[in-house]
């Protein structure tokens, strides 16, 4: 500002009075540098002179550099404009030494859609130091008025709809500076050291204008002045804006005005506000996303995370967060909020949320739902979320019977369900008495609705009424019993030593019963027999039902008489017994196991004695209170709890599918990880995607017996269910076969050789009927690699000289059909059966239902006359199948494949190589050990213990030479089960810490397979049992059982010579003697027998056996010394069995 007052190319030149110049050197950051300062004084004033480019602005900026001196009680003018109305000061600030910063502008807008037109101003308060430099400046962008100190932002007011209006001042084209527009008053009193005026945004502040939108800097206030100011609806503000998650409030005497950037500046109006400005309120609301909305005398102000009405009635009520989106779904029903906000405990505040007409309950591990009407009434009286009920855990929800028809409704909560109907109320059910009642279809079932909840009686008996009977349970019961209906049954009275005239001490007895239900009379003084008498023994043998309800009393009178037709009836007494729900009406015994279910009542004494009969016992009673329960009967099984559908077959197995098979599969979609899960995807591919290819046997049979355990998506009545409505539990249950507990309890059955041991599988499945009322029967024929598994239901013991027993089994491949029941006498028929006979061998035979004079002819569907050992088969009991199972990686189920299947188990042993031919398949051990793939010999590894078994399966026939090498993982021993097509092996060996074994079996593609151990260790023996299961020349399925002598330098071998079928043996080490047993299986009929002391004369020779009769191996035996295996026969001598 050195010579005039004016820009450098010297327009806008100023005209000035009674300001000094001052030499200075600042450089402000904003401003620029600056050498010259105006410093005003008391009659100081100055016009710069506009042109048409700085009049009538629609935006513009103005810039101060600027060292303020004290202010007066009215402001001081910086600059001033009427061609552009506008106006900036310097007010006094309420901090010492400090000017607030006022800019105005004469302006029309719409604040709450209402014109205003008038001076509108924005103040920024305390931000200007007196005595101190700074550049001071207001931006007008169109819509908003921002004021900056030193380049920053520090007031801003939004005007909606707004434009500046002329003041129609004649030659309105200066800028006054330093005073108001007449010169005289409001002058500013401090230095000027630069201004400049742009007549659009300058390039400098465009950031910092941006930066204060996105901030919301000056939101609220706008907003607050829109509504009117502090005299307006929302009066006076009551504290300083307040800052959370990126938004702002303010709080005035009737509302708060919130912003966010996305939302806008929302005003809160009284009462609701008061609800936000706590703590809880603002946090959990978030911030307003809309304006007030009203209707029908409901005002609703709507949050990020929820909401807050008003109503007359209900006053301001919060609801928030998951209660808020359940409540969305739910007005109607529920009505609205009441007053306040979500209330609960310390560690769940938001646990209640109270509404007109119920309550949404939410607790993180539940979610959020509502419990309204009836069943609310109940739930708030048993304590509701304290209570055992616990959190609800679904909204209320229709409950309908078979044809569709509303009944009721229903809230189900952690620990119970409330049910509901008009004829019942509100009762709740809980616990093992939930479970049964489920079970039995709820109440669309036989029981209907519960009228009472649970409730407690003597003995330790718990109970729940229905409307059509009731539901017992007491501590130790596996599960709680449904009670519809009991039969009293009288079975017979007893008579002992009595007078009954000279030289008779015997009764002839009839008798009279009554039985009475609540008073009502059943049976009244029923004659047994109807006329005469019985004897000492009078055989009633008669039952009456009892319909069974929780208040039924059951009453029972037994009355007897001696007839004699002389002297007249003598009266004897009776027995007189009431029984209600605190003993189970009757039917409670010393085993809880069969409480509920059956009260045996033998050899009870009188209870009021006549003059005729000398004590209390001279007459007893025998009579059962009891009941079916229910039970499928096994007589009915096949069209209760069977199938009415066939066995179909499903080509692929989707990949949705795998993870709902097995607990470790990770997929959440339809396609499997394959990268992050090879393991996984390759299972999928070799064997889960075609485990229903042929059927689905093994699933039907798994779901039909959950059923009837009461487990999985189904009752016991399963016959009822279309195929499409279960095809995809089926494939589940079909494809879990392929899991690490049926596969476990396959190689468990190999081991000890019940899989060849038909009478051992008669006996499992025979305890397991017993156990769980069923038993899963695989029978696997090796022959062809083909398996079938049916449900076994019944047995019998018996038949013939040879038949052990028979199961009698559901088949998939036949379902319930209306001729497997007698038309006439309506007995079932049982199609499906296998019989099982002593010399272990088993037929499974189906019936047709094709009358004819001789009876059912016999129809092979699947299995006829087979024999051991080309066909095996194995009971599956219940908890094999019970579980959701994990995957064998790797593992292929035997029956599946063609022929040749190789299983290991390793227990204290580790396959460091295992070799096929010249592929090393693999090699290694631990973290180390690796495979090779794409080979018709895999190795699978289980994955649900750390001491899993190594199983290798393959399919078609082996490569001649096998080879593996194993490495003691520690002192004990290790077993392999080896099965290649028709022949194999068991071993059970002994190894040290660190030693290595090498098993070799040579011809592993032929019929007789040649095995040979060479050990590194001390010399040793293991047990060794070699079968072969068919023989090419047809002589007898046989197995050796002997102990195999191993040591370092010798290998020991084990194999059948091809000529003959012998046996071979070539021990390692010194010449030890060795025993050997033999089991031949000729035509059904086992034999054993055994040669002992066979030995070999010098390390490296061989023995060969054989049987002069394959048909007794207890007989003569040629054993023939070898020089080698495949050498001269040095020496012949015959040896007989024993």
């Amino acid at each position: 500002m050195q010579g005039a007052i004016a820009n450098a190319d010297g327009t806008h030149a100023a005209s000035e009075s009674g300001f000094t110049r001052e030499s200075i050197s600042i450089n402000e950051r904003t401003f620029g540098p600056a050498t010259v300062a105006l410093v005003a004084s008391a009659n100081s004033a100055m016009t710069i002179a506009s042109d048409p480019a700085t009049q009538d602005m629609k935006r513009f900026g103005v810039e101060m550099l600027i060292c303020p001196g004290a202010v007066g009680a009215d402001p001081d003018k910086l600059m001033e404009s009427q061609s552009t109305p506008f106006s900036l000061s310097l007010a006094p600030g309420s901090a010492a030494n400090k000017l607030n910063l006022v800019a105005s502008l004469h302006l029309r807008h719409t604040p709450q859609s209402q014109d205003r037109t008038g001076w509108n101003a924005v103040v920024a308060e305390n931000v200007v130091q007196v005595g101190d430099w700074a550049t001071v400046a207001m931006i007008w962008d169109g819509d908003s008025l921002l004021l900056l100190v030193d380049g920053r932002a520090v007031a801003r007011r939004v005007f909606r709809n707004a434009e500046i209006i002329d003041l129609g001042k004649v030659n309105a084209t200066h800028f006054w500076v330093g005073t108001w527009v007449d010169g005289r008053r409001n002058r500013y009193s401090g230095k000027i050291a630069g201004i400049r005026v742009w007549n659009t945004i300058p390039d400098k502040y465009i950031e910092a204008l941006g930066r204060a939108e996105e901030s919301g800097l000056g939101a609220i206030d706008s907003r607050h002045e829109d509504f009117g100011g502090d005299a307006g609806s929302l009066g006076k503000a009551l504290a300083a804006e307040q800052f959370y998650n990126g938004g702002r409030w303010r709080r005035y005497e009737q509302g708060t005005i919130a912003w966010k950037q996305d939302n806008g500046a929302r005003v809160i109006a009284a009462p609701m506000h008061t609800i936000f400005n706590t703590d809880r309120g603002y946090r959990s609301l978030g911030y307003p996303i809309a304006d007030e909305a009203v209707k029908g005398g409901v005002r609703a102000m709507y949050f990020e995370m929820g909401a807050i009405y008003w109503s007359q009635a209900t006053g301001a009520g919060a609801v928030w967060g998951p209660a808020y989106l359940r409540y969305l779904t739910l007005t109607n029903v529920l009505g609205l909020p009441q007053a306040g906000m979500p209330f609960g405990t310390q560690a769940n505040p938001d646990l209640t949320t109270k509404f007109q007409r119920g309550r949404i309950y939410y607790a993180r591990h539940t979610g959020a739902f509502e419990v309204h009407g009836s069943i609310l009434d109940l739930y708030t009286s048993l304590q509701g979320p304290s209570g055992f009920l616990g959190m609800p855990i679904s909204d209320e929800t229709e409950v309908h019977d078979a044809t569709g028809r509303q009944i009721g409704v229903a809230s189900v909560f952690e620990g119970g369900t409330i049910y509901h109907s008009s004829r019942t109320g509100a009762n709740e059910v809980h616990g093992e008495i939930l479970k049964t009642y489920q079970r039995l279809g709820g109440p669309a079932g036989s029981l209907g609705f519960p009228i009472t909840g649970e409730r407690g009686a003597q003995n330790g008996v718990r109970y729940s009424a229905f409307e059509n009977g009731v539901i017992v349970w007491r501590g130790g019961w596996e599960s709680a019993k449904a009670v519809c209906e009991y039969e009293v049954y009288v079975e017979q009275v007893l008579g002992g030593k009595i007078d009954d005239g000279p030289w008779d001490s015997s009764g002839e007895f009839f008798a009279r019963v009554t039985l009475e239900a609540n008073g009502q009379c059943l049976v009244n003084r029923e004659r047994h027999p109807r006329s005469g008498s019985s004897g000492a023994c009078l055989k009633i043998e008669k039952g009456w039902k009892v319909p069974i309800r929780h208040d039924t009393q059951i009453y029972l009178k037994v009355d007897v008489w001696d007839e004699d037709g002389l002297s007249g009836d003598e009266y004897h007494g009776r027995i007189e017994v009431r029984y209600d729900i605190n003993t189970l009406w009757g039917t409670l015994s010393n085993s809880p196991a069969i409480d509920g279910e059956v009260g045996v009542w033998n050899q009870q004494p009188m209870t009021t004695k006549g003059a005729s009969s000398p004590k209390f016992g001279s007459i007893r009673f025998n009579y059962t209170i009891r009941t079916e329960a229910e039970k499928v009967d096994h007589e009915l099984f096949r069209n209760q709890a069977w199938w009415s559908f066939s066995n179909f077959s499903t080509p692929c197995l989707a990949k949705s599918l795998y993870p709902e098979t097995f607990r470790d599969v990770d997929v959440i979609t339809d396609t499997v990880e394959a990268i992050l899960n090879p393991f996984d995807e390759l299972y999928y591919e070799l064997a889960f995607k075609e485990a229903a290819k042929s059927g689905n046997c093994f699933g039907m049979s798994t779901v039909g017996f959950r059923a009837l355990r009461g487990h999985g998506s189904f009752p016991e009545h399963i016959y009822r269910f279309p195929q499409a409505a279960v095809e995809r539990h089926i494939n589940v249950k079909q494809a879990s076969q392929y899991g690490a507990d049926m596969l476990h309890w396959m190689v468990r059955n190999l081991f000890n050789g019940n899989l060849i041991q038909p009478v051992d599988v008669f006996n499992e499945a025979r305890r397991e009927i017993d156990r769980c009322g069923a038993c899963i029967i695989s029978m696997m024929n090796m022959a062809n690699g083909t398996g079938h598994a049916v449900l076994a239901y019944k047995y019998d013991l018996g038949g013939d000289n040879n038949r052990l027993g028979c199961l009698y089994v559901a088949d998939p491949n036949r379902p319930w059909a209306a001729g497997d029941q007698d038309p006439v006498t309506k007995k079932v028929r049982h199609p499906s059966f296998i019989e099982v006979f002593k010399n272990n061998s088993f037929r499974a035979t189906s019936i047709t239902t094709k009358k004819n004079p001789n009876g059912f002819a016999s129809n092979p569907v699947d299995f006829t006359l087979v024999e051991l050992p080309s066909t095996l088969m194995m009971a599956i009991p219940y908890h094999v199948v019970s579980g959701v199972p994990r995957t064998p990686f790797w593992e292929v189920v035997a029956t599946l494949l063609a022929i040749g299947v190789f299983a290991v188990l390793l227990e204290d042993a580790d396959a460091e190589q295992v070799s096929v031919g010249n592929d090393e398949l693999i090699s290694g051990s631990g973290n180390n050990r690796r495979y090779k793939r794409n080979h018709p010999l895999q190795a699978m590894s289980f994955m649900d213990s750390d001491d899993s078994p190594l199983i290798l399966a393959g399919q078609n026939r082996l490569a001649h030479l096998l080879e593996i090498d194993m490495k003691g993982s520690k002192q004990g021993r290790y077993r392999q089960a080896v099965l290649l097509g028709p022949a194999g092996y068991k071993l059970d060996n002994p190894i040290a810490a660190n030693a290595r074994d090498t098993l070799r079996v040579e011809d592993a593609d032929s019929a007789f397979p040649l095995l040979s151990l060479e050990v590194d260790g001390v010399t040793k023996s293991g047990a060794l049992e070699y079968f072969v299961a068919r023989d090419p020349s047809n002589r007898p399925a046989r197995r050796f059982s002997l102990d195999l002598q191993q040591a370092k330098g010798d290998i020991a071998r084990v194999g059948i010579d091809p000529r003959g079928g012998a046996l071979m043996l070539s021990p390692g080490g010194a010449p030890a003697p060795v025993n050997i047993a033999v089991a031949i299986n000729d035509g059904g009929q086992l034999r054993t027998g055994t040669l002992r002391g066979v030995t070999p004369t010098s390390g490296g020779e061989a023995v060969r056996i054989v049987p002069a009769d394959w048909a007794n191996p207890r007989g003569d035996f040629a054993v023939e010394r070898l020089s080698s295996l495949s050498g001269g026969v040095l020496e012949r001598k015959i040896m007989r069995g024993s």
